[in-house]
This record gives C-alpha cells, sequence and structure tokens, in this order.
C-alpha cells in the first residue's frame, strides 16, 4: 500500500476525467471521498531524524478538523499498513496512538493517514528515524528528545480588573468574577489565547485555573472569571493573591508562548472592620472513659458574632479529634467535622457528645474548633479563630476525680450605643465522685512546635519493551498526580512535585487515562514538618 496516491493522467482515463471536473464532484472536501482540504494530521512521535532503541515504542498522531468529524487514523510503516486507532468524533482535535514494535535494526519511513466520517483522508509529513543495531546505514546522527519549557514572549501584553478583589463577609460574600484583557500581536500557529493562573492563599495552599479568552477583534482577547463556591472557600479563609499569565495553544493542545505573570490581591474580609467571630467550649480539659460510672461525657459550644445576620444564614461548628501524638484522626486528613449551631438568645450553641470521639482517644488527646458562618448558598463567609480542648483519658485501673472548670464567656453581641454588661455565669455544682486516687497532676504545656509544610517528590516510569518491568521514565504527558486537593502534571523526565503541603497523612493518586498501572496508582504516605515523602509509579500500555 503506498502512503500518497499519485494520479496518472492516461488517454484511457482522460475523458472520465474531464466528466468529474465538469460535475465537480471529484473536487476533494471534509465530508466526501478524497483527500481533505480541511482536515490535517500530524506525528506527535517519533519526531523526524530521531534513533530510536531497538524496542517498543509509541506512535502518536493528532489529526484535526473544524467541528470534528475525525473518525480514524492509521499509521505507515515504510509505506505499509501497520494498524489503525479510531478517535472521538465528536472533538476537533483528535488523538491517536499505536504500539510499534520493530523486529531489526535500520532506517524506517513513518506516516500517519487521518479518515473523516465522510471517507475523506489527509496524510501527515514523513518522520525518517532510525532503529539502533549494526545494521543502521544511512540513518542521521542520534539526537536527544528534550522537552524545554515554554519560552515567554514579551510582545504578549495582559492585565486584569479589579487589581484588588475583597471576598467574604461584608464584602463580597456570594460573588466574585475578575475581567482580563490581553493583546497579541502574532497569531501564527495559535489556535486558542488561555489565561493560565494559580490561586495562592497564605497558607501556601493553591489552586489552578486556565480558561479561554474569546476574540475581540484587533489582536484583543477578552474573558471574564466568575469565582465558584470552592473558590470563595479557599480565599475567605485568608488574603492571598493569582498570579496569570496569557498562554498561547497551538493545534498540538500545547502552551507553546507566555506572557510575564501578573498578579491580583485578594484581600479577606471575614474578620475585618469589626466583625468579630468568637467560639468557646467547656469543660477544658475534659475527661472521658471511666471518670464517671462509664458516663458519656459532654462538651458544651457556645459562639457569637457581630457580623450582619443578613449576610449569612447559618453557623457551624466545625471541629477536628487530634491523638496524644498531634495525629488527625476520626476523619480524613484536612476534612472537618461539621455540624449546625442553633440560635439562642443572641448567640449560637451545640453540644457534642464525646461517644462520636474516635478510638484512639482512649489514650487522650485533644479537639480543635471553630465557628463558621455559612450564606444561603452554602458558601463559608466568615472564620472565627481556631481554639482547642485538651481531652484526658481516665484509666480503667485508677478512678480520678475530674477538675470543674470555669466556663469563659465565649458569645459577642455588637452594641455600639451602649457598653456591653459583663452576664453573669452560673457555676455548674460540682460532680462528686468517689476516689481511690488523687487525680493526677497537669502535665506541662508543651513548647510551642513550628510547623513547617513539606512536600511529595515521585516518580513515574514506563514498561517499553512490555515485560511487565518499567525501564525507563515517563516522557509522553497527559498523566497527573494527586495528594488531598493538590494537583500537578508529570514533567517530561517522568518526576513530579506535590507541595507545600501541611504535615500529615496523605494519599497519592496517578491520573492515568488511556495507560495500565503495573501495580498500585494509589499510595500513602506520611508529610513530615518541613519534610519530604516519595512515591513512585510504573504505567504500561493498554493491551
Amino acid at each position: 500500500m503506498k502512503i500518497k496516491p499519485h494520479v496518472n493522467v492516461i488517454a484511457a482515463g482522460f475523458s472520465m476525467l474531464v466528466f468529474c471536473l465538469a460535475l465537480v464532484s471529484c473536487n476533494s472536501s471534509p465530508d466526501g471521498a478524497g483527500t481533505s482540504t480541511s482536515m490535517r494530521v500530524w506525528l506527535d512521535q517519533p519526531p523526524d531524524g530521531y534513533t530510536l532503541p531497538l524496542e517498543r515504542f509509541r506512535l502518536i498522531a493528532h489529526a484535526r478538523q473544524p467541528g470534528g468529524g475525525v473518525r480514524l487514523v492509521r499509521f505507515m510503516v515504510n509505506d505499509i499498513l501497520l494498524g489503525e486507532s479510531t478517535t472521538d468524533q465528536t472533538v476537533e482535535l483528535a488523538e491517536a496512538s499505536l504500539d510499534w514494535n520493530p523486529s531489526t535494526p535500520g532506517r524506517y519511513r513513518i506516516q500517519a493517514v487521518s479518515y473523516n466520517v465522510g471517507g475523506a483522508e489527509a496524510y501527515s509529513e514523513i518522520a525518517v528515524v532510525c532503529i539502533e543495531g549494526s545494521d543502521s546505514s544511512g540513518c542521521p546522527s542520534t539526537r536527544e528528545l528534550v522537552i524545554s519549557p515554554s519560552p515567554i514572549v514579551e510582545d504578549l501584553k495582559v492585565g486584569a480588573s479589579p487589581e484588588t478583589l475583597r471576598i467574604g463577609a461584608n464584602c463580597s460574600a456570594t460573588s466574585a468574577s475578575i475581567n482580563f484583557e490581553a493583546y497579541v500581536s502574532d497569531m501564527t500557529d495559535v489556535i486558542e489565547v488561555d489565561i493560565h493562573g494559580r490561586m495562592i492563599n497564605n497558607t501556601e495552599e493553591t489552586r489552578e485555573i486556565v480558561f479561554p479568552l474569546r476574540d475581540s477583534g484587533g489582536g484583543r482577547f477578552t474573558g471574564t472569571y466568575m469565582f465558584n463556591a470552592d473558590d470563595l472557600r479557599f480565599f475567605s479563609r485568608s488574603d492571598g493573591k493569582i498570579a496569570y499569565t496569557v498562554s498561547l495553544m497551538n493545534d498540538r493542545k500545547e502552551w507553546f508562548r507566555n506572557s510575564a505573570e501578573k498578579y491580583i490581591f485578594i484581600e479577606s474580609c471575614a474578620a475585618q472592620g469589626g466583625n468579630t467571630i468568637k467560639v468557646g467550649g467547656m469543660p477544658n480539659p475534659v475527661y472521658i472513659g471511666k471518670c464517671t460510672r462509664g458516663e458519656v461525657t459532654t462538651i458544651d459550644f457556645e459562639a457569637g458574632t457581630d457580623v450582619d445576620p443578613s449576610t449569612f444564614n447559618r453557623v457551624d461548628l466545625a471541629y477536628v479529634w487530634f491523638d496524644p501524638d498531634g495525629t488527625w484522626v476520626g476523619s480524613a486528613v484536612g476534612t472537618e467535622n461539621r455540624a449546625a449551631m442553633t440560635p439562642e438568645s443572641g448567640g449560637y450553641w451545640y453540644h457534642l457528645s464525646t461517644g462520636s470521639a474516635p478510638g484512639q482517644l482512649d489514650f487522650g488527646g485533644s479537639i480543635k474548633f471553630r465557628a463558621i458562618l455559612v450564606n444561603a448558598s452554602g458558601i463559608d463567609v466568615g472564620f472565627s479563630d481556631v481554639s482547642e480542648i485538651k481531652i484526658v483519658s481516665c484509666s480503667t485501673a485508677v478512678k480520678i476525680t475530674p477538675k470543674v472548670p470555669t466556663l469563659t464567656p465565649t458569645k459577642f453581641i455588637s452594641q455600639p450605643q451602649q457598653p456591653v454588661q459583663p452576664q453573669p455565669v452560673k457555676p455548674r455544682p460540682p460532680v462528686i465522685i468517689t476516689t481511690e486516687a488523687p487525680p493526677p497532676p497537669e502535665p506541662p504545656a508543651p513548647p510551642p512546635v513550628e510547623i513547617k509544610p513539606g512536600y511529595i517528590f515521585g516518580t513515574v516510569l514506563y514498561d517499553s519493551n512490555g515485560d511487565g518491568k518499567c525501564d525507563s521514565p515517563w516522557t509522553f504527558g497527559g498523566i497527573s498526580v494527586t495528594a488531598g486537593s493538590t494537583k500537578t502534571g508529570v514533567s517530561g523526565d517522568g518526576s513530579f512535585n506535590l507541595g507545600p503541603l501541611d504535615p500529615g497523612s496523605y494519599t497519592v493518586t496517578l491520573n492515568h487515562p488511556g495507560y495500565n498501572a503495573i501495580g498500585a496508582d494509589s499510595v500513602g504516605v506520611y508529610v513530615e514538618s518541613g519534610g519530604t515523602a516519595s512515591a513512585g509509579f510504573c504505567l504500561a500500555s493498554p493491551g
């Protein structure tokens, strides 16, 4: 089978050719048989002029037709059909791949041929490659495949308004948006103009945002990014910023030109301008276990705020259990337990039974908690500071008498016309318990520990010859790695870096659409304060 058919006009077919031209039925079109003028196809790998090892290699091609309609791509090696790959006909840019396992060294000509739903075809440029070995005469010298970062193009201009955005209670509690405008003087090879950005809050958490701009004429591109509920929640905890560039995408879905990076600054209004949220709990410490004939202890929480009640719908109590070593227990790391507090004469209350405490607290620990204001759309718009209650476990062998703590008033009600009068606190009657031993002395408070962010570094390898063993780094792109809410891509040398991350336990998951994992595609790691954890994965071709 030939790669490109050539029409030889001979006397026997001359009249038929004239007839076809007269009817205009032999002209190619995107939807009819023949060579398409609107469909394009190209080889992503291997590139022309490279020398490859004598082992299995994945051929990758992309085909593009406006409006979609590419149904399959065939791969030709030395003018012979190697195989074909069906594609998604509904997308404009279709991807196809096929494994090639050359049997002998030498020089090879590789080409991709795409077909649309109307039967029309398009041909890629021919890539000439060499397979290493003794019989490699006529091969070009070996060139390394190098993936370099996209260059910054100074003549790309981008800006945004507002340059400072206020988010949170009494500022912009239910919605927020940013208007972007860019100017592109050279549209060569550009099929899409995107805003590529990173949201960064003061706790060093990050969220990626990518969205296309629309062509407004004259090289001007505009677009508006609307903050979703997760974005608002992300910044309502603290101040932060958005780092952004305008990025140009080519028809291989690569960002190949970027502008210089700019910033939008975010101000959190959750606790500004006298908008105070307070929360407290008693008893502190709380004793659980066989302290009072096995009775379950209840922790009483109270909250108060002077935030305008029209800006929120309810107040939630968010809390997390920690074991004696300070390890997050009872829920996924980074996930707070939530409960709606009950309104009560200008404040809010909630009774939490320690019967719901995780088993690790049989040895003591603590509970950290905060109050959260939630609007009618379910968006968190205000936060109190985090407080902590110490948990003391009562020994099953020695009965002890817990101390009766004093309740600290926690309600905060704004009355600007007159000073707030202190409310008397009704003391609770002491609990009388028969004891056989005096209570142990309170341990001294540990010195404050500086908590530093950590990282997860790792690599993704590839089984290049199908023997079930990974022997080379992943260089094909298209995969990513997540840990909690943090996500990152895998670089050209197969490495990845997740972070900065809060200390704790994480499940690292490899997202590998279209490829099979050799071994697990999720692993558990623990990130220490200021430390680095590692994770590794292995992928193979499907089939």
